[in-house]
């Protein structure tokens, strides 16, 4: 039986967090300092499942989102806007001032798989209309993150836990974020791997939960 990019890309991905989540509730150090090659696997892999090869567009898109990642992540940290006040640990990899680069990979995978979802449940529906729906996908997925981020060593906040303005700002700037995205990619064809690997990083934070919190 042929395997195609996706479905090979799928099974690769379940494996992949199957032996992320054992070894993260095991404690094991170097599946937990994988977290930076683990994304960017991600990434490679939603990219090489494209149905549509990128234009200079997209391509300039991706590389304004991944920058802006850094960048709002870098504001956050130094200012405590828009999320509050917070820190970053180490296990997120290469760091400049601070801020792990990781973070804008990030950025730019989760309103990707944001933006895909959205993009095949509300075709129909107006941009802005999508822009509210993907921002509020990626919210979602935040949640189980912030829930799990000191044990993992992912980032800190200094009142123990995230507050609300960190949602809300998620929130808006995600609807800004989108209605760049989803305007840069209007007319490709939807990328069949994006629900399974949003499906699968919610699943792998929202389980951690239950293991690693007392």
């Amino acid at each position: 039986m042929k395997i195609n990019n996706t479905n090979g890309s799928a099974l690769f991905l379940i494996i992949l967090y199957l032996v992320g989540f054992v070894g993260t509730i095991q404690s094991v150090d170097w599946v937990q300092n994988a977290t930076p090659i683990h994304l960017l696997v991600c990434l490679g892999l939603f990219i090489w499942c494209e149905k549509t090869k990128w234009s200079p567009k997209q391509i300039l898109t991706a590389a304004a989102l991944f920058v802006f990642g850094v960048a709002i992540e870098w504001i956050g940290v130094k200012t405590k806007l828009p999320f509050g006040a917070y820190h970053y640990g180490e296990r997120l990899g290469l760091q400049l001032d601070g801020i792990p680069l990781t973070m804008g990979i990030n950025w730019l995978l989760l309103s990707l798989l944001s933006a895909e979802l959205t993009r095949a449940l509300l075709s129909d529906k107006n941009i802005l209309l999508q822009a509210l729906a993907a921002s509020f996908l990626m919210v979602l997925t935040d949640l189980p993150m912030e829930r799990i981020c000191a044990e993992l060593d992912f980032w800190y906040w200094n009142l123990g836990a995230a507050p609300l303005q960190n949602y809300v700002a998620w929130f808006v700037l995600g609807v800004g974020v989108q209605l760049l995205l989803l305007r840069s990619r209007k007319g490709l064809a939807i990328n069949p791997l994006a629900w399974i690997l949003y499906v699968l990083q919610l699943l792998f934070f929202s389980g951690l939960i239950l293991f690693l919190k007392d």
